[in-house]
C-alpha cells in the first residue's frame, strides 16, 4: 500500500493548478481550492523538475499522483522490447514505488535494501542494508540475525506446500471431490495431538475418497505431515495469503505452540528483534513503503521498524529503530508500513503501532502517538491485527488549511482523527474513516474519502475542513454516494472529476458522471498529461474529456514476465506481480515488479537531467 501499495489501491489527485474551472453556477465558497504556491513554476514530472525542501517527493510524486509535466510514451511491449529502455533484475521483491532524483533512480528490495540505479542504463550503482542490528551490541545483533534466519528458512518449505495444495485441489476438482474439504482435512488432521480439542474426531466422505485415490493420497499425506511439523495453515493458495502462513492466533498443533512461543519471544523482546512476523515477503513485501526525498537526502521506513536517512551516494546520515513498547506486547501482525513523507523540516512516519514525526536532519523524534484505532484480540488476549497503519495499506496525508492569515499543517491518517503536525494534538475526531488501501485525498480544504469493507456496499464522498481554532478543525460532509465494491482505492481527481475504478463523480456536487469498468485495480494509478497510467495489468488509459475514459492502450502486462521470483513472492497459481505505483520523470516511466525495475520510454529520445540537478544526483562520467 505507502502505498498498496500493498495493496491495496490508494489515492491520486491533480494539483489545483491544473483543475478545470468550476461552473459559474457554483457558489464562491464551493470553488476548488488553490494549491499552496510553489517555490518554482516547474510542474512535477517535467524534465526540469528537481525536488527540494519546499517541493519534496515520495509516494506517487508529491503524494497527488499527478505528473502534469511528464511526456512519456503510451504504448510498450516487453515481449518485443518496444519502448523498453531497460529492465534491471532486483535482488528481491518490493511493493515500494521507485523515485527519481536527477540521473538516479531509487527503489527498495526485501528485506531492507535501498538501491540506487543509473537512470540511463539501469545499472545498479549501489545498495545499502537498512540494518538496525548495526545499532546493537555485537552479541545481540548476532542473536537477532540467527533468529530471523531460522524463521525465514521455513518460507521455501511453505511455498512448496502451497503449490502442492493447489495441485492437489485442482486434481480433486477434476475427480469430482470437494477440493475445499481436502484443505480442511489437512488443517484438522494436521493438528492431531492438539493442545486444544477443536479438531479431534474429524470425519469426511471427501477425505475418504481422496485417501483411497492413488494420485491424491500421497499429496494429502505429505501436506498433513507439513502441517503437523510446521503448523502451516496453507490459507487459500489461490490468493497467496502468506501473512497467515503460520496460523497466527489459531495455531493449535504441538508444533504450532512451540513456534508460536519462539515468535512471541522475538516480537516482545525489544532488545533483540522487532520483526513483522507472518509477512514473509507475502503479498505486501517488507519494503511496502516508498522512500521520500527533499533532493538532498533519501528517507526510508521499513517494516522491521527502521527509519533512516541516506545521502545520494549511499552514506548513512542517521538511523533509528522505532519500536515503541507501549501497547505492543503480543503484537504478531504488522502487515503494512505506510509511506513516509516530508513537510518542511519534518519527516512523518506511520509505522507499526505509532504515528511519529522526526526532525529530518537529526532523526530525533519530535512526537509519537501510539494510537490503536482498532484493536482485535483473540481469546488468549493477543493482539492479532495491526495497530498502525490503520486502515491497512493507507498512508497518512498532509493537510494544509488557512487560519487568520497563516497556514496550519495537519496529518490525516485515514482513521477518524486529524492531528496537528507541530505536536500531534488531535484537533478533529469526526473525520470520515477509510477502508484498507483507500488513502484519502486532500487538496486545500476538500477531503475525498471512501469507507467500508471487502464485500459490503460503502460510500465514496467529499468533506470540507475548516479551522475553528488552532486546537479545533471542523469536518462537514458535502456529499456521499453509496456503491457496492468500489475497489480498494480512492481513485483520482482530475479536472474537477473524481475517477474511481468503476465510475466518475463531479468533485463538488457528487453527481455521478459515468459508470464503467476500467480494469485498474490494486496499485495506485498516476496521471501524466491526459493519460492515466495504472495497474490491473500495466494499463494506459486516455482521458478525452471530463467524466469519460476511452481507449485502453495496454499492449502487454509486464507484471507476469519475471516468473523466477515465484518462490520469493508466492501468489497462488499466477506467478509474480507488481503492486507498486508508477513514477514519471520527463519522457520516462518507471515501474517496480517483483523481479525487476523497469524504465519505459522512446529509446530514440534520450533522458535529460534537470538543469538545476546537483552534482550528487548526477552520474560521474
Amino acid at each position: 500500500m505507502n502505498s498498496l501499495k500493498r495493496t491495496l489501491w490508494a489515492a491520486a489527485i491533480i494539483t489545483a493548478a491544473i483543475l478545470a474551472p468550476v461552473a459559474q453556477s457554483a457558489r464562491a465558497d464551493d470553488a476548488v481550492p488553490a494549491a499552496p504556491a510553489a517555490k518554482a513554476d516547474i510542474p512535477l514530472g517535467s524534465a526540469d523538475f528537481y525536488p527540494s525542501s519546499e517541493r519534496p517527493i515520495g509516494w506517487r510524486g508529491d503524494g497527488t499522483g499527478a505528473f502534469p509535466g511528464a511526456t512519456p510514451v503510451t504504448t510498450w511491449n516487453s515481449k518485443t522490447d518496444k519502448n523498453i529502455v531497460w529492465k534491471t533484475q532486483m535482488p528481491a521483491p518490493s511493493w515500494g514505488q521507485p523515485i527519481v532524483l536527477g540521473e538516479k533512480v531509487f527503489t527498495m528490495a526485501d528485506p531492507n535494501l535501498l538501491i540506487c540505479v543509473n537512470i540511463k542504463d539501469g545499472k545498479i550503482l549501489w545498495q545499502k542494508e537498512v540494518d538496525h542490528t548495526t545499532l546493537m551490541p555485537e552479541e545481540k545483533a548476532k542473536k537477532a540475525k540467527e533468529e530471523l534466519a531460522a524463521i525465514d528458512a521455513l518460507f521455501p518449505i511453505y511455498v512448496d506446500g502451497c503449490r502442492l495444495m493447489a495441485k492437489m485441489q485442482a486434481l480433486a476438482k477434476q475427480k469430482g471431490i470437494n477440493e475445499g474439504e481436502l484443505r480442511t482435512a489437512v488443517l484438522k488432521l494436521g493438528s492431531i495431538g492438539s493442545i486444544y480439542d477443536t479438531t479431534k474426531n474429524y470425519k469426511s466422505a471427501d477425505y475418504d475418497k481422496a485417501i483411497a485415490d492413488a494420485e491424491l493420497k500421497p499429496m494429502l499425506e505429505q501436506l498433513i505431515e507439513l502441517r503437523k511439523k510446521y503448523a502451516f495453515s496453507f490459507t487459500d493458495p489461490k490468493r497467496g495469503s502468506n501473512w497467515y502462513a503460520i496460523e497466527g492466533d489459531y495455531r493449535n498443533s504441538t508444533a504450532g505452540k512451540a513456534l508460536n512461543e519462539r515468535i512471541q519471544a522475538l516480537v516482545t523482546n525489544y532488545d533483540i528483534w522487532a520483526w513483522p512476523v507472518q509477512n514473509w515477503y507475502a503479498c505486501t513485501t517488507l519494503t511496502f513503503a516508498t522512500p521520500c526525498s527533499d533532493g538532498e537526502f533519501i528517507y526510508v521506513a521499513c517494516a522491521n521498524n527502521q527509519v533512516a536517512s541516506y545521502d545520494l551516494d549511499g552514506n548513512l546520515k542517521w538511523m533509528v529503530l522505532n519500536h515503541p513498547k507501549e501497547g505492543q506486547n503480543g503484537l504478531i501482525h504488522t502487515r503494512f508500513v505506510a509511506s513516509p513523507f516530508l513537510v518542511g523540516d519534518k519527516l512523518v512516519v506511520d509505522q507499526n503501532t505509532e504515528l511519529s514525526v522526526y526532525d529530518k536532519k537529526t532523526g530525533k523524534k519530535i512526537w509519537g502517538i501510539v494510537d490503536p484505532c482498532n484493536v482485535f484480540k483473540d481469546k488468549h488476549g493477543r493482539v492479532s491485527r495491526p495497530y498502525r497503519p490503520y486502515p491497512e495499506g493507507c498512508s497518512p496525508v498532509h493537510v494544509r488549511l488557512p487560519f487568520q492569515g497563516k497556514d496550519l499543517d495537519f496529518i490525516a491518517d485515514a482513521s477518524k482523527q486529524l492531528y496537528r503536525l507541530s505536536d500531534g494534538k488531535v484537533v478533529c475526531k469526526t473525520m470520515p474513516p477509510s477502508f484498507k488501501g483507500q488513502t484519502p485525498i486532500a487538496v486545500g480544504d476538500l477531503y475525498v474519502w471512501k469507507s467500508g469493507g471487502d464485500a459490503s456496499p460503502y460510500p465514496i464522498g467529499v468533506s470540507r475542513l475548516k479551522v475553528i481554532s488552532e486546537d479545533e478543525v471542523e469536518c462537514t460532509e458535502l456529499w456521499k454516494d453509496t456503491m457496492a465494491r468500489c475497489g480498494e482505492d480512492t481513485g483520482m481527481v482530475y479536472n474537477g472529476v473524481i475517477y474511481n475504478d468503476n465510475g466518475t463523480w463531479d468533485l463538488l456536487t457528487g453527481k455521478r458522471l459515468a459508470t464503467y469498468k476500467s480494469g485498474i485495480s490494486w496499485n495506485s494509478p498516476i496521471v501524466t498529461g491526459d493519460h492515466i497510467v495504472g495497474s490491473g495489468g500495466s494499463r494506459v488509459i486516455s482521458i478525452k474529456q471530463a467524466g469519460q475514459i476511452t481507449q485502453n492502450l495496454l499492449e502487454d502486462d509486464i507484471n507476469v514476465v519475471d516468473p523466477e521470483w515465484d518462490r520469493k513472492v508466492y501468489c497462488g497459481q499466477t506467478g509474480t506481480f507488481g503492486h507498486a505505483s508508477w513514477y514519471a520523470a520527463g519522457n520516462r516511466l518507471f515501474f517496480r515488479t517483483a523481479g525487476y525495475l523497469w524504465c519505459i520510454g522512446d529509446k530514440a529520445q534520450p533522458f535529460k537531467a534537470p538543469t538545476n540537478c546537483p552534482e550528487a544526483a548526477k552520474i560521474a562520467k
